[in-house]
């Protein structure tokens, strides 16, 4: 049964691999930095007969976007800079991929987004697809593209909290 939990030095990071460098050097390299920098959140799942052993993982951070990035009707709802939650990467081990590892960590970005958003509160969780397969992925749960930008999507906080709350983890 896989489990979830911030990234410590107890997980081993070289190990990983998903098939995208750009994502396993994040994790390996720059990781553990953000983290302590309080940078970003990084999540990592793993199963629960071998806890070091890193199967995927996620990072969030905050950050703000202009309403005129947003597509109508969402852009003349806002201020002109709101906040937001960006889930910066996501990514699956090779030996995980298919099997909905992806969506879980996608589902619990999302139910962490709704505790931020029920703390200090948040417009939209964003994210900057990496190429047109993971814009597919993310548009299967209702994120939309940002203005004049197709890889940025943002997911409105009512649908992150809809979510999150039919699939608390």
């Amino acid at each position: 049964m896989l489990q979830v939990s911030e990234l410590s030095g107890r997980h081993d990071r070289a190990s990983f691999d998903c098939g995208k460098p750009e994502l396993n050097n994040y994790l390996r390299q720059i990781a553990g930095q953000h983290v302590r920098k309080s940078l970003a959140r990084v999540y990592v799942a793993y199963e629960e007969s071998d806890p070091g052993r890193i199967v995927a993982f996620y990072s969030l951070n905050g950050c703000e976007i202009r309403s005129e990035e947003l597509t109508e009707p969402f852009r003349n709802k806002f201020p002109q800079r709101i906040p937001a939650v960006r889930l910066g990467r996501l990514a699956v081990g090779k030996a995980y991929q298919g099997q909905g590892v992806g969506e879980y960590m996608l589902f619990h970005a999302m139910w962490n987004v709704g505790q931020v958003d029920a703390i200090i509160g948040a417009v939209a969780l964003l994210v900057d697809a990496k190429d047109e397969q993971a814009k597919r992925f993310y548009l299967k749960y209702g994120f939309l593209e940002l203005a004049d930008r197709p890889l940025n999507l943002f997911l409105p906080i009512a649908c992150v909290k809809e979510v999150a709350t039919r699939t608390k983890r």
